[in-house]
């Protein structure tokens, strides 16, 4: 191929991938979305309902209308079965997470004036299983009737919405036709995965609901499950709800794991393994067992856990252990041996949260290092003479500080 039309087939290339993203309504596809909780979804629409999508149009260029068949409104008023829906056409850079018709699902609208709206920008809807039946006379708030359905669909076999049966296709006409666009980096552009099933979706939605015995015992039991995507959708939502157990689950995960989490997607799906590490990481607890389970995170080889682990370890303590309190009550932070023995981890970013959390713990500011002179944004060596200084600094302070921990159950041999 001559020289100057390979960079110009490439280009075509980039750009044919890109356009089969940039879908028609009928194709639309999510792009850059994180799923957001259906809790948060429940509380700031208007009009919550179930219902099928019968059909997708065009209106003009920058606006889709979608019809709603309703089968039940679980808040606010709807006049009739039908409802219409506008919003803007999903594309690489904006737009709602389209709809597609015939698909299956609990719908968070609002009004703007005449018209009935995505509540929120991104998200409008959580597919869901067809065929609950309402117990009779079942009433209850709005987070209550999403539940049911949530654990009516997680508790179900494993099917794909309409959505996900068309991104399935899409991209199997892909790998058949490799000169359109490359399939990898298609799949790079959805970091949401649409072929999440449904059980999948709302297992992962239940960890974002307040904690209720059913929705507990139901994920519990799906951390037995066979299904990867589901398993690990169980151990996030239970992660999310701050349950000790899922931790050691989501080690075991992560061991079973066909290839390490380094040497793959970190995909933010839902319950994949950015969000269960991210829950991982918010896992704040002043009990000095699942302090204890934490730290001994820091000893696995993946290096995307121990940062998790350190983070959540980090971040304990909101307040301050002050230079002028008695230095006993240091034993109160547990975390504080386990930040100590991170400062010899291996990893640039390891080491800088435990001096982060060392440094807010003791309110000692001055040796927090900061990123930039950690790390120097981010091109430096495993080890900098500026990064040494300061994990010199904190391993000195541990030896002076360390006699205070020896009756401390958490501190790490």
């Amino acid at each position: 191929m001559p020289k100057l039309t390979r960079p110009l087939f490439i280009g075509l290339r980039f750009a044919l991938a890109v356009l089969c993203f940039t879908l028609t309504p009928k194709q639309a596809l999510a792009y850059f979305v994180h799923p957001l909780s259906a809790g948060h979804l429940a509380a700031e629409a208007g009009l919550v309902v179930r219902g099928r999508v019968v059909d997708v149009s065009r209106a003009n260029p920058k606006r889709v209308l979608a019809r709603l068949e309703v089968d039940e409104v679980l808040k606010g008023d709807c006049k009739g079965r039908s409802l219409t829906v506008a919003y803007d056409p999903p594309s690489m850079f904006g737009g709602v997470d389209g709809l597609v018709k015939d698909e299956y699902a609990l719908f968070f609208l609002s009004r703007s004036g005449s018209l009935l709206v995505p509540t929120d920008e991104q998200n409008i809807k959580i597919p869901i299983r067809l065929g609950r039946l309402a117990a009779p006379g079942e009433a209850g708030d709005v987070l209550a009737l999403v539940r049911e359905e949530l654990l009516f669909t997680a508790a179900g076999p494993a099917s794909l919405s309409a959505e996900g049966q068309l991104f399935q296709r899409v991209q199997e006409r892909m790998q058949k036709h490799q000169s359109l666009a490359d399939l990898e980096l298609g799949n790079s552009f959805y970091l949401l995965r649409q072929d999440a099933a449904l059980n999948t979706i709302a297992a992962w939605q239940l960890g974002e609901l307040p904690p209720e015995p059913r929705a507990l015992a139901l994920l519990r039991s799906l951390l037995g499950s066979a299904d990867r995507d589901l398993k690990q959708a169980a151990v996030t939502a239970l992660l999310n709800l701050k349950e000790p157990e899922a931790l050691q689950a989501a080690v075991e995960f992560i061991d079973s794991a066909p290839k390490s989490l380094s040497k793959r997607l970190i995909s933010m799906n839902y319950g994949g393994d950015a969000e269960m590490l991210s829950a991982i990481e918010d896992f704040h607890s002043s009990d000095p067992e699942v302090v204890a389970e934490l730290g001994s995170m820091l000893k696995h080889p993946s290096v995307e856990l121990r940062r998790a682990a350190i983070g959540a370890l980090a971040s304990l303590y909101h307040g301050p252990i002050r230079s002028d309190r008695p230095l006993h009550s240091l034993r109160e932070a547990f975390s504080v041996p386990f930040l100590a023995q991170a400062l010899d981890d291996e990893d640039l970013v390891v080491r800088y949260e435990a001096m982060s959390g060392l440094a807010d713990i003791t309110d000692n500011h001055i040796w927090r290092p900061s990123y930039n002179r950690a790390t120097h944004n981010g091109v430096a060596p495993p080890s900098s003479p500026e990064e040494q200084k300061f994990v010199a600094h904190w391993k000195k302070w541990w030896e002076s500080a360390r006699a205070e921990f020896n009756a401390t159950p958490a501190v790490p041999k």
